[in-house]
């Protein structure tokens, strides 16, 4: 969203022509989008139909007075900078006003038309920074919102994913075949009841340890090949024994099955194990 480029909008409000035109006068060379009224009712009609970012207004006027027409234009305009200009000092009033957010100056007449821009130009920029502040925050609440979105839509993704690792692994664990994955170094990352049963030694166990030899040297060979066909992708062999297929060896090109492995809260499952590799020992 880019920032607001237009003109600041300046409305002079007082029931004294002379006094407009002096305004008129002062103002000339700003780059302003100037307005004048010369009565509370003419001034709210403008603030209704412009987007006024400054009210100078005289505080007593006929019919609507200052501060009545600068209450109902805060009303109309919250955001608008409210600054009165008057020759009648009653500091009660002013005081209560102030005090009430209901103005930001009290500029006597008459005035010194330096002192008059200086302090125009002050408040117009701290409309600006007001503004462009609340801008900033809306873009921040936005953007806030659009990453806790993404990060519950993640975490759902991640839990849906990580059900499925699970439920894939208990899949594995109850296949009545022996199912083993081994990493591109060769160490077993995951094996089932079935592989445990017919492959694990009582002092060791099977993964986290390097293949059985019995399998060699098909299984290097097989490794050197999965790992020319393409990093990241999954390869599966058979697993023979006494020449026979009795089950799978997955060459996984990462370590998935393995931190499912030990992250999973299912308590593992209980089987029988075997008291000697089968093969060459």
């Amino acid at each position: 969203m880019a920032a607001d480029s237009r003109l600041p909008v300046v409305l002079c409000v007082d029931d004294e022509a002379s006094i407009l035109h002096s305004l008129r006068r002062v103002f000339l060379e700003e780059p302003w989008e100037m307005h004048f009224a010369r009565s509370g009712e003419e001034g709210l009609r403008i603030v209704k139909e412009h987007e006024v970012d400054l009210i100078l207004s005289d505080f007593r006027m006929p019919v609507m007075d200052g501060v009545k027409f600068l209450h109902e234009a805060r009303e109309l305009r919250p955001d608008c900078m409210r600054i009165v200009l008057s020759g009648y000092a009653d500091i009660n009033l002013i005081v209560t006003a102030l005090n009430e957010g209901e103005i930001y100056r009290f500029i006597p007449k008459p005035w010194n038309d330096d002192e008059l821009l200086h302090n125009i130009r002050k408040a117009l920029e701290h409309h600006r920074l007001d503004q462009e502040n609340r801008r900033l925050a809306g873009e921040l609440k936005e953007l806030n919102a659009n990453l806790e979105r993404k990060v519950e839509e993640r975490t759902r993704e991640l839990v849906e994913k990580n059900r499925a690792l699970h439920f894939a692994q208990l899949v594995l664990e109850l296949v009545p075949m022996p199912v083993m994955s081994v990493n591109y170094d060769g160490v077993v990352i995951f094996a089932n009841a079935k592989a445990r049963d017919l492959l694990e030694r009582p002092d060791r166990p099977l993964v986290d340890h390097h293949a059985p030899d019995l399998f060699e040297p098909e299984l290097t060979g097989a490794i050197e090949r999965a790992r020319l066909s393409g990093a990241g992708s999954h390869h599966v062999m058979p697993m023979v024994l006494d020449g026979e297929p009795v089950g799978a060896i997955i060459l996984a090109a990462d370590r998935d099955l393995r931190d499912l492995e030990r992250s999973r809260p299912l308590q593992p499952l209980r089987w029988s194990v075997a008291p000697a590799w089968k093969g060459n020992e």
